[in-house]
């Protein structure tokens, strides 16, 4: 699991390097007013970059406890470690809601 969260830490940091290049390539490629050679090369040089460094190969992690399913976005817990930490009261916004 250690193997995992790290792996993906490496990921976020070439993510944070290459994250203005990215946007400005894919700028270059859908502006068609630019000649078509220039937004070609433009697409060539933007899949010739690592692929590990895109956005779609980040995950979200409990901190807590390591797991990738079930992440609520707003604390990044886990929903286990969500609903325990509520019942506990520790977590000042999750209140338990009853249908």
């Amino acid at each position: 699991m250690k193997y995992k969260i790290i792996k993906n830490i490496k990921y976020k940091s070439n993510f944070k390097k290459n994250q203005i290049q990215f946007t400005c390539l894919k700028l270059i490629i859908r502006n068609t007013y630019l000649p078509f050679l220039i937004r070609w090369e433009a697409r060539l040089y933007l899949s010739s970059l690592t692929q590990k460094s895109h956005k779609a190969y980040l995950k979200r992690y409990c901190f807590l406890s390591g797991r990738n399913r079930g992440i609520i976005r707003y604390s990044n817990l886990s929903r286990i470690e969500a609903r325990l930490y509520s019942r506990n009261k520790s977590l000042p916004s999750f209140v338990k809601n009853n249908w």
